[in-house]
């Protein structure tokens, strides 16, 4: 099954954050449903947070981008992506 993330800050205790990622995932959905594919929707919490915790700033949480796209794209994307990147980098660098 195919996946969407809909990557923001859903736990923020400013309204206007929750808001945001609500009407992105209905929207989605939304056009999900007339598009009748199956599709799962992940909102995932750009801090990490599973709750409305309170948020102490970690080392480890500036990976949650890398730790997200590894939970979430196939290994084989990956590694594609990491060969062009190195490529460009290889490139810049010369």
């Amino acid at each position: 099954m195919k996946k969407i993330i809909i990557f923001g800050l859903q736990y923020e205790t400013n309204l206007g954050d929750q808001v945001i990622g609500s009407c992105t995932e209905y929207l989605v959905s939304k056009a999900i449903d007339e598009l009748g594919e199956e599709i799962e929707i992940v909102p995932v919490d750009m801090l990490g947070r599973r709750s409305f915790e309170k948020y102490e700033p970690r080392i480890e949480s500036s990976n949650i981008a890398k730790e997200t796209i590894k939970r979430f794209i196939p290994k084989p994307i990956i590694s594609r992506f990491n060969k062009v990147r190195n490529n460009l980098s290889d490139w810049k660098n010369s």
